[in-house]
């Protein structure tokens, strides 16, 4: 792409527990193990924007478990920025899902009311690495080229699905916000390409693993980062 714009919000799910991120019997938030001399989540938010992203809207958990007041925190230098938002999840027991449908729902409106002006939304969560801007790119490339009905792209670094998901439809938006209780995105995006036809999912084949670095545990952070996960790791004093 020639444009160094991207057109496009990114949605930032970082309101998980990071239960399975155990240190000497303490969770370390992934969110903010510190990451190229950065908190991850700052590093995430920069990474996008730096390659044009037009925002990022945050989502963190409110609740004891979630780390919010670390994060609150740590990301105070974003407080000025327009192009930043962080919202709470208030019920982290229904899961990441409804996580995304707080973020989709605040883009809709902030779309209608003329605050914020986006065409394409990309979703990622915190502890998946942000690729670079190729990849950005081969994903809204793909999309562009492709037929309208493409309603989701998704990159796969051998053949696996990865991140960050790239949403090109606001019918498909709509049936997300339409789902009540408990859900998975995998699970929607399924039943939307069985029912709207195999062109409506797009897959996209990249050469940057990041897309599939899902970090977890230590031993994952390790691999991917060449780091092991310790106090003096993380970015922020926990209580």
């Amino acid at each position: 792409m020639t444009n160094n714009q991207l057109g496009a919000q990114l949605i930032l799910l970082a309101a998980g527990a990071s239960s399975r991120m155990l240190i000497a019997g303490k969770v370390l938030p992934k969110g903010l193990l510190s990451y190229n001399g950065k908190a991850l989540i700052i590093h995430q938010i920069e990474n996008f924007l730096s390659c044009g992203g037009a925002g990022v809207v945050v989502v963190l958990g409110a609740g004891s478990n979630s780390h919010c007041q670390e994060y609150l925190q740590i990301l105070r230098p974003f407080n000025e920025d327009s192009r930043v938002t962080c919202l709470l999840n208030e019920k982290t027991e229904l899961g990441q899902f409804f996580s995304l449908q707080i973020a989709l729902r605040d883009l809709v409106i902030s779309k209608d009311s003329g605050k914020k002006s986006w065409e394409k939304v990309f979703i990622q969560p915190v502890d998946v690495l942000l690729p670079g801007r190729d990849v950005f790119d081969q994903l809204l490339v793909a999309q562009a080229r492709a037929t309208a009905s493409v309603a989701v792209v998704i990159p796969t670094y051998q053949q696996k699905g990865g991140h960050p998901l790239l949403i090109n439809s606001s019918n498909f938006i709509r049936e997300l916000l339409a789902v009540v209780g408990p859900a998975r995105l995998d699970m929607q995006i399924k039943r939307w390409e069985k029912q709207e036809g195999p062109g409506s999912v797009l897959r996209v084949a990249v050469d940057d693993p990041r897309v599939v670095s899902n970090v977890n545990t230590p031993d994952e952070w390790s691999r991917w980062c060449g780091l092991v996960p310790s106090d003096k790791c993380i970015c922020y004093p926990l209580q």
